[in-house]
């Protein structure tokens, strides 16, 4: 947990990263953690910081100033990664949540912050003290772009390479304590890391080449990584010696590095499969921890059997043959036993880039059910009447005995996304259970084990 300071952050004249006051998040509402004003103080926090930094405005409390830097990209909000936040605040902890079932996975960084109100340590919100305090780290060292003990923290919220966050909050006994987490996508940085390259902050699109292709906002100084299909950015190894010789598989794609999933589908790419697998599981996860709910407020019983997805290139493969046709038309899957899918339409104005357009037709799939009122029961069956009804979106995203799923998004003529996903083993079937309700994991199928809320294969876990 970082230091409280009290010291202010001493800014140059620069251009400030104006607020935003309509970012779209879409992240599934719980009324016990964050909403949309909290994510919102967040993401306008982090991208501020970095826009000051980017300008050279952010003055160390000995000596010198942050920045300016080259190539500091903006940040983009994840609900997957809020989920992971939620995780480590759920009971509020002192700590990051260290039990089987909400420890932090390898690969991510996370800034913890705990504090009661009987020593003062959150006076408003826990998530806006955590901020500040995480900001004012900036003032306990001479400036530098590397990473120095005391500021671990800040040096989260700037890394330049980092492009995806989120943030999460809880308080509890009483109203006494709280906890707030930010958890990012990049591992945290360790004492002499680079927080960011020193140089000027972008002033045109050249000017982003972390991740190619960029744009610069030219008044905030931040680079915005556009078509998410990208590297990452290059780094060094060293390569093992073996005695075994080794040959370089077939790769379809112009850019082998960001198609490692599926390497014979050459159309599609890794950004948005992994965008795929996790909207979906986490929809799922959520599902089956009880906390969805359906147009009347009712949550729906919690889920015993419900099945992490796997991604299956075949399905893609099949899914993006479709997509292309931009039929708008559902596929013809008679000679496709146990397929079912999902497609939609993305207009052009709702979706940049394809890995938008993705997320937006999760979103879609599933929103139905607090809209609904032809709507599954708290019986959970799929009935007749919801062969032909929107409510058949969600639970096809739903059924739980369902392992895999691919999906393919193809940009059509007049600029919209036709978005396509298979599942296999397809769900809604007539006078069957979209999921077996009781404690999550109680019915795990053969060849998975719990990892709660979801019954992961086996095969994933190794």
């Amino acid at each position: 947990m970082s230091s409280f300071a009290r010291s202010a952050i001493v800014l140059s004249t620069v251009v400030l990263l104006t607020p935003s006051s309509a970012t779209n998040f879409g992240c599934p509402e719980d009324p016990f953690f964050i909403n949309d004003t909290g994510r919102q103080e967040a993401f306008d926090a982090h991208n501020t910081l970095r826009s000051q930094i980017a300008q050279g405005g952010v003055v160390a409390g000995s000596s010198g100033t942050y920045g300016p830097a080259a190539n500091m990209y903006k940040l983009t909000w994840s609900c997957e990664l809020e989920e992971l936040a939620r995780l480590q605040v759920e009971s509020c902890p002192r700590a990051l949540n260290a039990s089987a079932d909400h420890i932090l996975p390898s690969g991510y960084g996370a800034n913890f912050f705990w504090g009661t109100r009987d020593n003062n340590n959150f006076t408003s919100t826990p998530l806006t003290d955590a901020l500040k305090s995480w900001k004012d780290e900036a003032t306990t060292v001479a400036a530098s772009n590397t990473v120095q003990s005391t500021n671990r923290e800040f040096a989260n919220m700037i890394n330049a390479k980092t492009l995806s966050f989120a943030c999460n909050a809880a308080v509890c006994a009483g109203d006494v304590a709280a906890s707030a987490a930010c958890v990012y996508e990049l591992p945290d940085l360790n004492d002499g890391d680079e927080m960011y390259t020193n140089g000027a902050g972008c002033t045109k699109d050249d000017d982003c080449t972390t991740y190619p292709p960029s744009r610069c906002d030219v008044a905030a100084k931040l680079c915005e990584k556009l078509d998410t299909t990208t590297p990452g950015p290059t780094t060094t190894t060293t390569p093992t010696t073996t005695t075994t010789a080794t040959t370089t598989p077939f790769n379809a794609h112009p850019n082998p590095v960001i198609n490692q999933m599926c390497p014979a589908n050459g159309e599609m790419n890794d950004r948005i499969r992994v965008k795929a697998m996790e909207m979906h599981n986490y929809r799922r996860s959520q599902l089956a921890r009880g906390a969805v709910a359906k147009f009347n407020g009712n949550l729906l019983p919690t889920a015993a059997n419900m099945v992490q997805l796997t991604y299956d290139c075949e399905l893609e493969r099949m899914a993006y043959a479709h997509a292309k046709t931009c039929s708008r038309a559902y596929s013809n899957l008679t000679s496709t036993p146990n397929v079912t899918e999902n497609i939609v339409t993305i207009l052009g104005s709702a979706a940049t880039y394809r890995v938008d357009a993705m997320g937006e037709a999760v979103k879609s799939w599933w929103r139905v059910i607090k809209s609904e009122q032809v709507s599954i029961g708290m019986a959970v069956t799929f009935k007749a009447n919801h062969v032909d009804a929107p409510i058949r979106t969600f639970t096809m995203m739903a059924w739980a005995t369902t392992t895999t799923l691919g999906c393919g998004v193809e940009r059509c003529s007049d600029g919209s996304y036709f978005v396509v996903c298979y599942y296999r083993p397809g769900g809604n079937i007539v006078n069957s259970k979209v999921y077996q309700t009781d404690q999550p994991c109680a019915m795990c199928p053969a060849g998975t084990a719990c990892s709660t809320p979801l019954c992961v294969p086996v095969s994933v876990i190794g």
